[in-house]
């Protein structure tokens, strides 16, 4: 993903500096970028690229998901998951390929890029039959956007989100309470400032996490903002302003959004809310290689942005008429450190809390804070493969449960993994 975002700031620096129209091929079949090639009979670069990636599992507790460990459902105690342990697995659908093209235009370097995986539908498999006799996992749409000078039109990580402040893991689902969405269709304009500033503004596309009550029914729903049938709508899309600053002393990100849900029920009911999200996030290098990553979050109906690791961002009860978003405050710190060239570690931590009371709904079952640590050993022996170890860690605690000590769930899993690029 780090290299997408640079290419983005490429495209955006071709115009903002007047350079040519980045049409200077070199020798025929040779692209404008370095692993591309000219499409024939075209002035189009293309690069394909991706890699392999295999993952063996061994969870020292409860089973969790293929494809990584989700904080937000963790199995609780005295639940039939809880009981099934120490179990093994071996996954490649994290494997994917991408596609990138260049071409040169009177508005400057126009890039595409298009990446998949074969996680679908959502990166975190459960259905077993999917593992039965063939391995046939479905092919899954990640990033899919273009650039024309400073704009960036598509699916691709939130303008809140920087993947240059992250830390390094095995574990394909990550650290919780990062800022931004993962992936989100958008329109984003990057204004580059001199001193390696730039300042991006984006309208993004908006759902939210809606637990509903009616009389004593309380109901979880995911649902997509402005989708009929759902019980909330948005009446805009999320606009969102974030401020980077890259420098010798590190690099460092500021960001907000703005988010509208207005709740209703087909029957009368409306109400009208308004969320906001704030991030902050840095890498600070410290010595050689070695650096300290961190990120922060807190927001109102914001559980979205910091992964959606505590499911919730507004609550409505249609039987007394009362709604209102969930604040949610996160974090994450890490430590990257380099034994060689080829040979690295990363410890982190991170966390995330809701703030909800049983004013609206029943809070019972829903989750109160979810946390996920990793510590690795990853090495390359060649810069193509990366292949490591690492122990992950994983809880969550719901809100007071109807069942006795069911309110704490926790996961260790040991991951090895091997990624080859091409």
């Amino acid at each position: 993903m780090k290299f997408a975002a640079l290419g983005t700031l490429t495209a955006a620096v071709a115009l903002l500096s007047g350079m040519p129209e980045a049409s200077a091929q070199t020798a025929p079949g040779s692209g404008s970028f370095p692993g591309s090639f000219l499409v024939p009979g075209t002035n189009t670069s293309l690069k394909i690229g991706g890699f392999v990636k295999l993952d063996v599992t061994y969870d020292l507790g409860p089973i969790q998901q293929t494809g990584g460990v989700s904080s937000a459902n963790l199995a609780l105690p005295n639940t039939a998951a809880h009981t099934q342990t120490h179990g093994f697995q071996v996954f490649a659908g994290e494997s994917r390929f991408s596609f990138e093209t260049r071409t040169p235009s009177a508005y400057g370097e126009i890039k595409t890029f298009i990446d998949a995986d074969f996680q679908n539908p959502s990166g975190v498999t459960t259905a077993a039959s999917l593992r039965v006799g063939t391995n046939s996992f479905g092919l899954r749409l990640r990033n899919a956007y273009a650039t024309v000078g400073p704009w960036l039109v598509g699916q691709f990580s939130s303008n809140l989100t920087d993947s240059a402040i992250q830390a390094e893991a095995l574990d394909t689902q990550g650290p919780v309470g990062l800022g931004g969405v993962k992936r989100v269709p958008q329109i984003r304009y990057t204004y580059l400032i001199p001193g390696g500033q730039s300042v991006g503004v984006a309208i993004e596309s908006s759902e939210a996490s809606i637990t509903t009550q009616t009389l004593a029914t309380v109901t979880n729903v995911t649902t997509l903002n402005q989708v009929a049938g759902s019980n909330g709508v948005s009446k805009i899309p999320d606009p969102s302003i974030a401020y980077t600053i890259d420098q010798p002393w590190g690099r460092a990100r500021i960001g907000a959004t703005l988010r509208n849900v207005t709740l209703a029920n087909g029957a009368g009911f409306k109400r009208d809310l308004w969320g906001y999200s704030v991030t902050a996030g840095a890498r600070i290098p410290t010595f050689g290689k070695d650096a300290v990553i961190t990120q922060a979050i807190y927001g109102l109906g914001n559980s979205r942005d910091s992964d959606n690791s505590i499911g919730q961002d507004a609550l409505v009860n249609f039987t007394t008429g009362r709604a209102r978003l969930l604040p949610t405050l996160g974090g994450m710190v890490g430590y990257m450190h380099f034994w060689t060239d080829t040979l690295r570690s990363s410890a982190t931590m991170s966390y995330v809390r809701s703030f909800a009371s049983n004013e609206v709904v029943t809070i019972d079952a829903l989750n109160k804070y979810t946390t996920w640590g990793t510590v690795n050993l990853i090495w390359s022996p060649v810069p193509q493969v990366d292949t490591g170890i690492e122990l992950i860690y994983d809880s969550r605690r719901i809100y007071k449960a109807a069942i006795l000590n069911n309110t704490f769930a926790e996961a260790y899993r040991l991951q090895a993994s091997t990624k080859v690029k091409f």
